[in-house]
């Protein structure tokens, strides 16, 4: 009489062999694969007991690695990077990973802050400008619509085309920091590590930072008299505190990562800031404009 096997019994034999990983039959020594890094799956594992304390765990582990990162990201700059450079990244988040979830909430908050919202008349400054002024004429035209209604919608697209601002930015500024730091002969990754860490942070500073900075200015206005919260938190002025923060980060992090001089760090700082401007100007803003225009 032929017995039809048991779950546990389909479960055992699907498996290529007791002694080769499941995942990429890699021979097998221990628990897990040294190849895949597969763990051998037993019955026991399809256990809803065993697949919730797992789940928990994830979870929780996740979470501890967060709160780990957050604060050194934000207050140990360049120790991160200098870690994970190290081969010590078990403990933290993966850069990539960080930069994304930072980003998530930079794009959830930032937009109802008001802060950092281009239109079409911050896109069609520069070298760019004079060419993107007759392209948008042309499109009027060619629509027939009004120049208020044209960029209305052109906002519109901007506004969502601008959450990619910081992944073009991003390797960009490590090929700057691979070119002031071709000597080291650090690999490009190694620099974009640094970028990645460094504009994580400074989208927390953004977002976070920039009003608690505003509210202790505030609470200062109120105590003193002074007028500091209302001149820093509005144009031109606001820029005083968003390159105090950017430079102060950057020096500290550069000097952590690559071990160079007061004076070296000082100079390479002051450049990659003016660096950072220009490729915002000269090459995130025409992206974006182009990016914007042929989808109007």
């Amino acid at each position: 009489m032929i017995t039809k096997p048991t779950t546990t019994e389909s479960l055992m034999s699907s498996t290529p062999s007791a002694t080769l990983c499941p995942n990429c039959e890699a021979s097998l020594v221990g628990e897990y694969c040294h190849q895949c890094g597969q763990q051998v799956i037993a019955p026991h594992h399809y256990a809803l007991g065993h697949f919730l304390k797992h789940a928990l765990h994830d979870l929780t582990h996740f979470d501890s690695k967060i709160f780990r990162s957050l604060f050194p990201l934000v207050f140990k700059p360049g120790f991160l990077t200098a870690q994970y450079l190290a081969g010590r990244q078990k403990s933290y988040i993966k850069p990539i990973t960080m930069f994304v979830l930072v980003n998530l909430v930079f794009f959830l908050v930032v937009h109802r802050m008001g802060m950092l919202n281009w239109t079409m008349t911050g896109v069609t400054r520069g070298p760019h400008g004079v060419f993107a002024k007759r392209l948008v004429a042309e499109k009027i035209a060619a629509q027939q619509v009004s120049p208020e209604a044209f960029e209305t919608r052109f906002n519109q697209v901007l506004r969502y085309n601008q959450k990619s601002m910081f992944f073009f930015l991003i390797p960009l500024f490590a090929v700057a920091l691979k070119g002031f730091y071709l000597r080291q002969r650090r690999y490009y990754v190694e620099h974009l590590i640094f970028s990645i860490h460094f504009h994580s942070y400074y989208l927390i500073f953004v977002v976070i930072g920039m009003p608690l900075l505003m509210l202790v200015l505030g609470v200062f206005d109120l105590a003193f008299g002074t007028i500091l919260a209302r001149t820093f938190g509005n144009d031109p002025y606001i820029l005083v505190p968003l390159l105090l923060g950017m430079m102060v980060y950057l020096f500290l992090g550069l000097r952590r990562v690559q071990r160079q001089s007061f004076l070296v760090t000082s100079v390479k700082t002051l450049l990659l800031t003016i660096g950072e401007f220009a490729l915002i100007a000269l090459v995130i803003q025409p992206i974006l404009f182009f990016m914007t225009y042929f989808a109007v």
